[in-house]
C-alpha cells in the first residue's frame, strides 16, 4: 500500500469512529422509570356576600385547569374564564360532574391553560350562588410532556401511567376487579379543545388528581383517554386488558370499561387522529373480551342519582355507548355521540 493510499485509509478509519462515538452519544443512556408529576391543589372559596354576578378569584401560584364546587342545590348557570397575557379568555360553561362523593357537588374541571386569575359566574335563581368555591390545580411539568413515552407491550400503545407521570400515592385503594366486560362507554372530558400536544399529559394529571381527591373517586374514573392528537393515555390503574371496576357511568360502572375523548364535543368534531385512535384501541379492547362492535349488551343498573335508571333495572344498550345512554349528562357531546355509528363500523372493518 503506497503512502497515500495508507493515509486515505486512516483517515476513514478515524471517520468511522467518530461516527460510532456520535451514535453512542446519541443513544439514550439507560434510566429508570419516569417520575411522577405531583399536582398541586389549592381551593379557594367564593365571596358569600355582594350581589356580582361574576367574582374574581386571584393565585399568588399559577394554575391551568379549574374545578368548581358548591353545597345546596346546582347553580343555573356556571361559567369561567381566565386572563391569558394582558386579556381574557372566552367564557366558557362549566358542565355538571357525574357523583361526587364527599357531601357536595362539583363540576367537570376545565382546562385554562397557564394563569393567575379567574373570573367566574355562578348564579342560582337569578342571584349569585352561595357556598362555591374554586378548585385550582397546577398540573406541574415533566420533560416527557412533549413526547410521552408509549407503551406497546400493553397490547395496544398507550402512554402509560407511569409515562403520563401518575402520582400512585395518592390513590386511596387498589384496583377493583369484575368477572367479565359487556361494553364500552364513550365519554368526553369536557375541559375544552384548547390545548397543545405538550399539555396532554398534564390534563391527565389534573383530572386524575381531580376525580381522586375532589370528587372522592380514589383514582381517574376512565379506563382510557385519547387526545385530539391521536395518543391514548392509560387512566385507571389496574390493567387496561382487565375488567376494572371505573367510576364513569354512575349505576353503569359495573361490566362496562370506558374511554374518554379529551376535549368537549358540542359544535367540535373530534379530529381525525382522535377517531383513528379510538377505533384501534377499540378494536384491540372489544376483541380482547370477543365483543362485536354492532352488538348489544344486557346490563343491571345501580342507581344513584346520575343514572336514567333505577337501581335493579335490566338496560339493553349497544356494545359501544354513549354516556348519555344512561346517565343524566350530555357526556360525550353531540358530536361525540353522533361519532358512535361511524365508530362501530371502523372497528368492524378492522376486522375484516
Amino acid at each position: 500500500m503506497d503512502r497515500r493510499s495508507a493515509l486515505a485509509a486512516l483517515l476513514g478509519a478515524l471517520a468511522a469512529l467518530a461516527t460510532t462515538r456520535a451514535a453512542w452519544a446519541a443513544e439514550p443512556t439507560a434510566a429508570g422509570p419516569p417520575e411522577p408529576v405531583p399536582v398541586s391543589v389549592q381551593t379557594v372559596p367564593l365571596s358569600s356576600h355582594g350581589s356580582q354576578a361574576v367574582r374574581t378569584v386571584t393565585s399568588a401560584t399559577p394554575f391551568a385547569m379549574v374545578g368548581l364546587s358548591w353545597s345546596g342545590a346546582t347553580p343555573e348557570v356556571l361559567a369561567l374564564r381566565a386572563r391569558q397575557g394582558q386579556g381574557w379568555s372566552e367564557w366558557t360553561s362549566v358542565a355538571v360532574a357525574q357523583g361526587a362523593t364527599w357531601g357536595f357537588a362539583a363540576s367537570e374541571p376545565v382546562w385554562t391553560g397557564v394563569s393567575q386569575q379567574l373570573e367566574i359566574c355562578a348564579l342560582r335563581g337569578g342571584a349569585p350562588a352561595q357556598g362555591v368555591s374554586a378548585v385550582l390545580l397546577d398540573p406541574g411539568r415533566s420533560p416527557l410532556d412533549l413526547a410521552p413515552p408509549v407503551d406497546p407491550a400493553r397490547g395496544y400503545p398507550v402512554v402509560s401511567r407511569a409515562g403520563w407521570g401518575a402520582d400512585e400515592s395518592i390513590r386511596c385503594s387498589d384496583a377493583a376487579y369484575d368477572d367479565e366486560v359487556r361494553a364500552v362507554a364513550l365519554h368526553h372530558t369536557a375541559t375544552g379543545n384548547d390545548y397543545r400536544p405538550e399539555d396532554s399529559a398534564g390534563i391527565v394529571r389534573s383530572i386524575y388528581t381531580y376525580h381522586a381527591q375532589t370528587l372522592g373517586w380514589c383514582d381517574i374514573g376512565y379506563h382510557a383517554l385519547a387526545d385530539k392528537y391521536g395518543r391514548v393515555f392509560e387512566g385507571r390503574a389496574g390493567g387496561l386488558d382487565r375488567p376494572v371496576i371505573g367510576a364513569h357511568a354512575g349505576g353503569f360502572n359495573r361490566r362496562t370499561s370506558s374511554i374518554s375523548m379529551i376535549g368537549r364535543y358540542t359544535g367540535v368534531q373530534p379530529t381525525q387522529p382522535q377517531r383513528e385512535a379510538l377505533a384501534g384501541f377499540l378494536d384491540w379492547k372489544l376483541g380482547l373480551h370477543g365483543l362485536d362492535p354492532h352488538g348489544e349488551a344486557t346490563l343491571l343498573s345501580q342507581g344513584g342519582d346520575t343514572s336514567q335508571y333505577p337501581a335493579g333495572t335490566t338496560v339493553r344498550v349497544p356494545v359501544l355507548f354513549g354516556h348519555r345512554d344512561v346517565g343524566n349528562t350530555e357526556c360525550p357531546g353531540d358530536d361525540g355521540y353522533a361519532l358512535l355509528p361511524p365508530l362501530r363500523s371502523a372497528v368492524a372493518r378492522r376486522r375484516g
